[in-house]
């Protein structure tokens, strides 16, 4: 297997800026309140369908098509664990400077798993998560907080606290214009600050010539592909969000793409353990990622969109058919101070 390419610089000044220190207002441990929005029993109002559970109807029902149930919940805490083997242990590219501190905002947090260890790690940075459902544990470090927010409604956030460092991660699928979501990061990362994206380029995946054809995987994803730009959140445009960042304004744009093989045929001993994370979150995934597009976007009865999704994981779970996925992971910083 190719080793993956090296870092693509846009420019090559990697020189650590001043980054403002000021701490003024460290985060508590309760969750979802101040700023954005407080939970309500209409939050916790989930809509569950095709066995999975989804965001509240609160947010608009086709808001974000990716269930937020127990078992997705793990399943990205493993997807956190695969990043930290990319990254050698590891929790971001950018350069941070750790003792001048700052915040942090880590948009579609999730479970939050990255924005505790973050906290944990960066003790001197205070660090907010959001997201659409209030699934991130509640014993935090006392410098993290989580709270309620729609990233693609107008923010509600104090536009006169801006952060130091914006975390994106795992969210091609749920934005559905890139461009004026990062125009939003723009305004808010404060001058000499930098982002972060990470994303999976999920409906391209490539195959091995030493291994089985993946057909199903193939059907799988171009069905996802052509679901997700009916619904208008495009799940091919990671190749071009590095891009998008030197529009919107941002400069010393930095993109790596790392190989994820799915399974443990590689012979690389680092590739073998990447690969079986990759095939435990794909091939668990199937339905996770794709069931509520195929139904909802494309009409598919029940029936044929598991039946697709499982042929799809079979073909994951095969050591022969040797699929290779490529994660995209880019910073960049505002220019300024």
């Amino acid at each position: 297997m190719p080793p993956a390419p090296d870092v693509i610089a846009a420019e090559h000044d990697t020189s650590t800026p001043h980054l403002d220190s000021d701490l003024d207002s460290i985060y508590t441990t309760s969750t979802c309140d101040s700023e954005t929005t407080s939970i309500t029993d209409s939050v916790l109002e989930y809509v569950h369908e095709n066995g999975r559970r989804y965001v509240s109807e609160r947010w608009d029902k086709d808001k974000y098509l990716i269930p937020n149930d127990e078992p997705e919940q793990e399943r990205m805490d493993i997807i956190h664990h695969m990043f930290l083997q990319l990254l050698r242990g590891k929790l971001t590219m950018a350069p941070l400077d750790a003792e001048r501190g700052g915040r942090c905002l880590d948009l579609g947090t999730g479970t939050g798993i990255w924005a505790v260890e973050f906290a944990d790690s960066y003790p001197k940075w205070s660090v907010l998560g959001t997201d659409l459902s209030p699934i991130q544990p509640t014993y935090l470090p006392p410098n993290c907080k989580f709270e309620l927010e729609d990233f693609e409604q107008p923010w509600t956030l104090n536009i006169e606290k801006q952060f130091d460092f914006i975390h994106i991660r795992y969210l091609v699928g749920a934005v559905k214009d890139w461009k004026s979501f990062l125009q939003k990061c723009f305004a808010y990362v404060k001058p000499g600050g930098f982002i972060e994206i990470s994303e999976l380029d999920i409906t391209r995946p490539t195959f091995q010539a030493d291994g089985l054809p993946g057909t199903a995987i193939k059907t799988y994803t171009h069905h996802l592909g052509e679901a997700a730009a009916k619904a208008g959140a495009r799940m091919d445009i990671v190749p071009t969000l590095a891009g998008l960042l030197g529009e919107v304004g941002f400069k010393e744009v930095k993109e790596k793409v790392f190989q994820v093989p799915i399974g443990t045929w590689p012979k690389d001993v680092g590739f073998k353990t990447l690969g079986q994370l990759g095939r435990v979150i794909a091939s668990e995934g199937t339905e996770a990622m794709a069931i509520a597009f195929f139904t909802r976007v494309l009409g598919m009865e029940e029936g044929e969109a598991r039946s697709l999704c499982k042929e799809a994981s079979r073909e994951y779970k095969d050591n022969k058919v040797h699929t290779v996925y490529h994660m995209n992971i880019m910073y960049a910083q505002k220019p300024g101070k």
